[in-house]
């Protein structure tokens, strides 16, 4: 149950339906934005545009989505920041968070652990594109901006850190493992707060460096939000059993069978014979 109106259900589904999903597969997505609007206090129609992001830029499969939505409850209710803020970010996100071997896991907890001290997950998810980017040396396909350049510096940069880029099979980190990994070698690494600026910079550009701050100062709360995350099977669920249970659940319950009677009522034949005795 998600007390929403049959109008609400229907436009949904339709939205995935108009994407390629077959009919069962836009009913079961609908199901999941229904049940993100209900934990997230949004409105359908955006929860429905976060749920597309992050499953077309995380290539969610179907049967997966219900974990996106148990992750986000979990840390919109353990984290510094609603769930609505959560979808906004990773919404602004996804695809390039992605693209650069992140998992929406990883990037749910970059964001929480930034928002704690930003207080912003519309600038954190552009940040984190940008930061994404320019660790990987990719170009930013919106701006035009080739970020090959800095490459070098970056790698002067974590070398001075004792950080490697790229995994023992020479893939390249995810921007958690790399973030992370700064977090923890900055703490012993002897370097003055001006040094800390400048490297920071380089990774992230001058007007996301609040962002990258934020989550190198604050790796821990980054590594508590990816177990939480990992480990939040039945968050959703439960948190959409509390809403219908609340006033204001019951009350939409209630608004929802009213619409129903109302348009069964005026679909049957008893308003038209009401209509022909007048």
């Amino acid at each position: 149950a998600f007390a929403k109106t049959g109008v609400e259900v229907a436009r949904a589904t339709t939205t995935f339906a108009r994407m390629g999903y077959s009919l069962k597969e836009a009913t079961d997505i609908a199901k999941e934005a229904l049940l993100l609007s209900n934990v997230g206090d949004m409105g359908v129609e955006d929860a429905s545009n976060a749920m597309i992001s992050a499953v077309k830029g995380f290539d969610i499969p179907i049967n997966k989505i219900a974990e996106l939505n148990d992750a986000m409850n979990e840390l919109g209710n353990t984290m510094p920041i609603t769930v609505a803020g959560l979808s906004d970010a990773l919404q602004r996100s996804a695809s390039v968070m992605s693209f650069t071997g992140n998992s929406y896991q990883e990037t749910l907890a970059l964001i929480s652990a930034a928002n704690g001290v930003v207080q912003n997950p519309e600038k954190i998810g552009n940040a984190l594109k940008t930061i994404s980017l320019r660790v990987a040396g990719s170009k930013d396909e919106e701006t035009g901006e080739d970020y090959s350049e800095i490459v070098p510096k970056l790698e002067q940069d974590f070398a001075r850190l004792g950080i490697q880029i790229q995994d023992t099979e020479g893939n390249l980190k995810s921007t958690y493992e790399i973030l992370v990994e700064m977090g923890k070698a900055f703490k012993n690494s002897g370097m003055t707060d001006l040094e800390k600026t400048n490297m920071l910079e380089t990774i992230s550009g001058k007007y996301n460096v609040n962002v990258a701050a934020a989550i190198v100062d604050n790796y821990a709360d980054a590594e508590k939000a990816l177990n939480s995350a990992l480990n939040s099977a039945g968050s959703a669920q439960k948190e959409n059993e509390k809403y219908l249970n609340s006033v204001e659940g019951k009350l939409a319950t209630l608004k929802n069978r009213a619409d129903e009677f109302w348009l069964a009522f005026l679909n049957s034949e008893t308003i038209k014979v009401f209509l022909d005795v007048l």
